[in-house]
């Protein structure tokens, strides 16, 4: 995993790295390691993220922590022509979307870590 970290070929959104400064120790230790691997919200993203809560205003639930980075990550997936990973399920109904629904929604790859680590042959 260090090696696609140092490599860029896995990256996420600034979002993402404040919610995992939230987190434990570990976690937060990690996530300043890669500190770089962390993309600024560009007004790319942006515009990219408003679409899709238009189309997927469920997405993110503003009374919950650590919510909102979904669509940025999504967004910055998309621009990117990149895969999304994440632990997510899809939910399976009509109300509150996951990331799954929305990547499934707007043809973009997701996976879970175990199918990352299929793709790079690493597990």
């Amino acid at each position: 995993m260090d090696a696609l970290m140092n490599r860029g070929q896995i990256t996420s959104v600034e979002e993402v790295l404040l919610e995992l400064d939230s987190g434990p120790d570990d976690v937060r230790s990690w996530s300043r390691k890669y500190r770089y691997a962390f993309w600024p919200l560009t007004l790319e993203i942006q515009t990219q993220a408003r679409e899709i809560l238009q189309a997927y205003p469920l997405l993110v639930d503003l009374r919950k922590p650590n919510s909102s980075a979904d669509a940025f990550l999504i967004a910055r997936a998309q621009l990117a022509r990149a895969t999304v990973v994440t632990e997510e399920q899809r939910s399976g109904g009509s109300g509150k979307k996951k990331i799954p629904d929305v990547c499934a929604g707007r043809s973009i790859r997701c996976t879970n870590l175990l199918g990352l680590l299929r793709i790079e042959k690493l597990g």
